[in-house]
């Protein structure tokens, strides 16, 4: 997948508030920092899409701000920060 393509993805992400049909890549790990609850590194792409499909449902006007994207060739690297606001407690 290519830097293009995965930055197209979260755009999509930003402007629907939903997951893109086909998700930015099939072998996808998600690494969260220790800090957050239940953190950990998902693997697979359905961990990576209900992880992220439960931050959706969870925030309000949720954001992804990538911090950098680095194309590893047949591997997309990216930091990003996720932003939203608690459905629960505003």
């Amino acid at each position: 997948m290519s830097q293009e393509n995965l930055a197209a993805s979260l755009r999509e992400i930003n402007e629907t508030g939903e997951l893109p049909e086909r998700p930015p890549r099939r072998r996808g790990h998600l690494a969260e920092p220790a800090d957050i609850p239940e953190s950990g590194t998902l693997h697979g792409e359905d961990a990576v899409k209900r992880q992220l499909a439960g931050y959706i449902a969870a925030f309000d006007a949720f954001h992804t701000d990538p911090q950098e994207i680095v194309d590893l060739g047949d591997q997309v690297v990216v930091s990003a920060v996720l932003k939203g606001r608690s459905r629960h407690t505003g």
